[in-house]
């Protein structure tokens, strides 16, 4: 099951007041993420974060991460190929990455030739001693690898969302 954290209608009993989602730009079709046989860091794009009040308390943050569409171009089926150190992770500029989404082996499987729709991926981990206010936080893909070759991401984003008091 995906977390992406408490609903709306009970955040206020949480101890959350608000949350605000914050979008990178889109990684449009002319620049797709496409994953080989061969770990490798893919950067995901910035997140700018921006209007959170001086005076707010980060309670906690995840990072979602999404895509339009998710291609095989293999002959073969083709899914993520997982050791210990792929992750989807975050870091402030100036800072050093953590990690935010982890990524179970064999998972996003998609049959040799073919197209799936539709991918989102809710971190479960709590981000917030990175995501400590606003500014500008980098997000890559770690060590990248699927089982095949040419698993190909299509309009790729990441929202990272901010819970504060």
């Amino acid at each position: 099951m995906l977390d992406f954290g408490p609903p709306a209608a009970s955040a206020t009993n949480l101890g959350f007041h608000a949350s605000i989602d914050y979008w990178s730009a889109i990684q449009t079709s002319s620049i797709k993420l496409t994953l080989t046989g061969t770990g490798a860091n893919h950067d995901l794009g910035d997140i700018v974060v921006a209007g959170i009040p001086s005076n707010a308390t980060i309670q906690r943050a995840i990072l979602i991460l999404i895509a339009r569409a998710v291609e095989n171009t293999s002959g073969s089926a083709n899914e993520m190929d997982i050791d210990a150190s792929q992750h989807i992770q975050i870091k402030k500029s100036g800072s050093s990455y953590i990690n935010a989404i982890p990524l179970v082996d064999n998972m996003i499987s998609v049959a040799a030739l073919t197209r799936d729709g539709n991918v989102v991926i809710g971190g479960t981990i709590d981000i917030s001693a990175e995501v400590d206010g606003n500014g500008t936080y980098e997000v890559q893909w770690t060590d990248a690898q699927v089982t095949a070759s040419s698993l190909i991401f299509h309009d790729v984003q990441v929202i990272l969302r901010i819970y504060f008091s």
